[in-house]
């Protein structure tokens, strides 16, 4: 798997992740004004990263990296409902993690999921904080 950041060019892809991943996509009424409001608000942050997940060419899904400027920064996962159940998430997460260590070293992660996502829940407890293999390393001068 490979990410990297968005573009203008990745409207369609991100836009149809989001409508079928989020649910305040699903609470507006005219999908035309959350296209346009979601996507202005993604082009224009400056205080979290959006990051494609392509796996062989294919686009499975979005990482969000937010709270760029505060004590901690949050990794949020979406991927696309045909490539879940599949590790994509699992895997774009230690990407995500990863990311973390080389762009932002010593700030710390907060991972959440939704109570009732327990392939999430099962992937950040199990996978992801009793894993015995360090995820990145941070050298002395950066700590």
């Amino acid at each position: 798997m490979i990410i990297r950041p968005i573009t203008p060019a990745d409207k369609d892809l991100v836009m149809g992740l989001r409508m079928q991943t989020s649910d305040i996509a699903a609470a507006y009424r005219d999908k035309t004004s959350f296209v346009d409001f979601s996507w202005e608000q993604d082009l224009s942050t400056t205080t979290e990263d959006l990051l494609l997940a392509f796996d062989n060419k294919t686009f499975v899904g979005m990482g969000t990296l937010q709270n760029l400027s505060g004590d901690y920064i949050e990794i949020g996962v979406d991927i696309l409902p045909e490539y879940q159940h599949q590790g994509q998430g699992s895997t774009l997460t230690a990407l995500l993690i990863q990311y973390c260590c080389d762009h932002y070293p010593g700030r710390e992660i907060l991972m959440r999921a939704r109570k009732e996502n327990k392939a999430s829940l099962r992937m950040i407890y199990q996978d992801v904080i009793f894993d015995t293999k360090p995820i990145c390393t941070i050298s002395p001068e950066t700590a």
